[in-house]
């Protein structure tokens, strides 16, 4: 009884948001403001970004007891915790973006939405946008922990500023993917499961033991995995070996162009096909 009254509401307010399409302001804009307030108002990115305050609480305090017994320095703390931040980040967007179709599919939700006269890729771009802005919070939650692991280095404003600008193109390029597999899958279960599998096969590399990544095809997985080059490579040579930018930019590359290729798909392709039941094409 408790479910047929939840999915009741559920199309209540489907049918609501879809009524308020075409009042004055963009569909994409009603779109992102309902989605913002589904996520956070009790909803899933509430109980995600506690989940990472605590997870970041505790590898703060392990870094830190760690570094009272083996003298770790401060760059070293701050490079492992801002990896952490980038990894929860990611797989957070994962989520979000994996519910997204998909979610709206298994409630019931989505037909009254396409029924409205709003283009498809301006409900997709407000989704998008809302499944982005866990990232910032959880960028502003790591700074007081980058400054207490710091200690005064200046490695406190670097790791601010490259970690802002990797974790942005990984956050954007992970959203819009969890967003493409909802977008293919009928189902939340599916959705997760898939989505969470490619992002524990691109984690699995930071895992490899160094003689392995020195390889010829572990070279290439680590040149083409958008995870793997930027966290492992560029930033660590960067914050904690003061290497200068220009010697490791190419790192780069891959993340730029994996958030770019996930954006064209995202709006061009699953744009224009954005259907009630998902289809194979």
């Amino acid at each position: 009884m408790s479910n047929v009254t939840a999915s009741l509401n559920d199309k209540q307010a489907s049918q609501r948001r879809a009524e308020s399409f075409g009042r004055g302001a963009p569909a994409w804009w009603l779109m992102f403001t309902r989605e913002l307030a589904d996520l956070w108002i009790g909803g899933k990115a509430l109980y995600l970004i506690l989940a990472y305050s605590l997870f970041l609480g505790f590898q703060s305090y392990a870094q830190v007891k760690t570094s009272e017994t083996s003298f770790i320095p401060p760059k070293e703390m701050v490079f492992a915790t801002l990896q952490g931040v980038i990894y929860m980040s990611g797989l957070i967007g994962m989520i979000i973006g994996a519910d997204s179709i998909s979610g709206e599919r298994e409630r019931g939700t989505l037909e009254a939405l396409l029924l409205t006269p709003a283009s498809r890729r301006q409900m997709l771009l407000g989704k998008f946008l809302a499944g982005l802005s866990p990232w910032p919070i959880a960028l502003l939650i790591a700074i007081p922990f980058f400054l207490m692991l710091a200690q005064g280095d200046p490695i406190f404003g670097q790791a601010l500023y490259w970690g802002s600008i990797v974790g942005t193109l990984l956050a954007i390029g992970f959203t819009g993917l969890g967003m493409l597999v909802s977008f293919w899958s009928n189902s939340n279960r599916v959705s997760f499961f898939v989505s969470l599998g490619i992002y524990i096969v691109l984690l699995l590399p930071s895992s490899w033991p160094g003689r392995t990544v020195r390889g010829t095809v572990a070279k290439v997985f680590q040149r083409l995995n958008p995870i793997e080059g930027p966290i492992n490579e560029f930033l660590p040579k960067i914050l904690v070996n003061n290497r200068h930018f220009s010697e490791y930019a190419h790192w780069l590359w891959t993340p730029e162009v994996f958030a770019g290729v996930i954006v064209l798909l995202l709006f061009l392709y699953a744009g224009a096909r954005l259907s009630i039941e998902a289809r194979q094409r």
